[in-house]
């Protein structure tokens, strides 16, 4: 929904925030380096294009493929990693929490930065009655067949759980 996709923009982009996607991700590091104080905040589906490229681990019961991106670049460039967690108290308040994952990434084991983003995050939905699962916009066979397995997981953990997609 380009209506919906231009309203995030512009909300994500208000206090001078710079998206950039996946497949500019690099560049934007590149340009970054060592030239500007900045923060990145990398989310990431479970759905990886390739399997061969992604870190595997048991999350809720089963083998899950974790795209390495985020572990990647902490490494590289040595950037702290934190989990940012947001919790709703009630219509239009929220609280959030930052959790440290690794101050010093270049020093921990492969996988550490995403085992520990991903055991936060299984955390984060053991502890919830309820699980929102969102496709990405103009969801694909794949977006809609992903949520559905993480729907079933959710439903398996005696969670409500609800599906929303932009499909076309």
């Amino acid at each position: 929904n380009k209506t919906f996709e231009e309203l995030m923009h512009k909300k994500r982009t208000r206090y001078g925030t710079e998206v950039c996607y996946a497949d500019n991700s690099r560049k934007v590091f590149e340009q970054y380096h060592n030239t500007k104080t900045c923060a990145y905040m990398l989310l990431s589906d479970q759905s990886p294009n390739d399997k061969n490229k992604c870190y595997w681990i048991d999350f809720l019961n089963q083998k899950t493929a974790f795209i390495y991106g985020c572990e990647y670049f902490a490494k590289k460039y040595d950037y702290p990693v934190f989990f940012y967690k947001v919790r709703k108290i009630k219509r239009g308040y929220y609280e959030f929490e930052i959790e440290e994952v690794a101050t010093q990434p270049q020093e921990t084991e492969y996988g550490f930065i995403v085992e520990k983003s991903a055991n936060i995050l299984e955390n984060l939905i053991k502890e919830r009655s309820n699980v929102l699962i969102m496709g990405h916009s103009n969801g694909d066979i794949d977006s809609m067949g992903s949520s559905l397995g993480v729907y079933r997981l959710a439903k398996n953990l005696n969670k409500d759980a609800y599906i929303v997609n932009n499909v076309h």
